[in-house]
């Protein structure tokens, strides 16, 4: 059993989910599992933060002007 607070900040550019304090541990063995979880959350973040830095250049790209 955890509890996690989290925190979102929806001022950026593009918003993500941070922790901020863990009030509660008792560490058992499904804590394997959360740790999976928690690394497909990070691969998620990451390519959606690739995705939307992409997106920018090829926008920004769209509107140069070479002629």
């Amino acid at each position: 059993m955890a509890k996690f607070d989290v925190t979102k900040d929806l001022m950026n550019d593009y918003s993500e989910w941070q922790f901020v304090d863990v009030t509660w541990l008792k560490v058992g063995s499904w804590m394997r599992d959360v740790l999976d979880v928690a690394a497909q959350i990070e691969g998620h973040r990451q390519r959606s933060i690739n995705r939307f830095s992409n997106d920018r250049a090829r926008k920004a790209g769209d509107e140069i002007d070479l002629e």
